[in-house]
């Protein structure tokens, strides 16, 4: 509801110069996350927010500029995914050790948040995997009860993982820094839960 209506904002004048392609937006998109990541490491939680968010952005554009001009290509999607991945993993484990430091004794936790959301995306692969292979749209719902009760609502099967994202990663960090543990916490439950959601549905529809 905040960034995409920027980026769609931004895309005319991106647009007028033919060397800002998807793949130099992905670029500065993962410099963006590897600064957001050092910039929390070092102590500037605040400031690593607002670089993460701004990765978000940059991160929304990429695409809307291949499809645009019709650029698109296996090595752009798969430099997206991995820029992607890179730079909130890394996020995650900066601002875990910082969450660390201000509640001790939580150390054998510090990289949960994280190794669950590349758990879930790893879940998430598996189902569109599934999708695929089942001859169905790669973002189908599934033939469930439940797919068929949010189709009707035009609702997603779960929220998406930019929510926790930017829950975790840029507001609880910008507004109250000292609680990042609890954004974290709140992210480490949401992946949980969103990695059982797609094995099982992957199940369903491979069954």
């Amino acid at each position: 509801m905040a960034v995409d209506p920027v980026a769609v904002r931004l895309l005319p004048v991106l647009l007028r110069f033919r060397r800002v392609t998807p793949d130099v937006l992905t670029g500065v998109a993962l410099l963006l996350g590897l600064g957001a990541a050092a910039s929390t490491l070092t102590g500037h939680v605040r400031l690593g927010a607002l670089l993460f968010e701004a990765r978000f952005l940059v991160d929304c554009l990429d695409g809307k500029v291949a499809r645009i001009r019709g650029t698109g290509t296996a090595f752009g999607a798969f430099f997206d995914r991995t820029a992607d991945l890179v730079g909130v993993l890394l996020s995650y484990v900066a601002l875990s050790v910082v969450a660390v430091r201000a509640v001790p004794g939580h150390q054998n936790l510090m990289l949960l948040p994280a190794l669950l959301c590349a758990v879930a995306a790893a879940a998430e692969f598996l189902l569109k995997g599934a999708k695929a292979g089942a001859g169905g749209p790669a973002g189908g719902l599934g033939d469930t009860a439940w797919g068929r009760w949010c189709s009707a609502r035009r609702l997603a099967t779960r929220p998406w993982t930019v929510e926790a994202e930017t829950l975790a990663l840029f507001a609880v960090p910008l507004l109250v820094p000292g609680l990042a543990w609890a954004g974290l916490l709140c992210a480490a439950v949401f992946y949980l839960i969103a990695a059982a959601h797609d094995v099982t549905l992957a199940g369903v529809i491979l069954r």
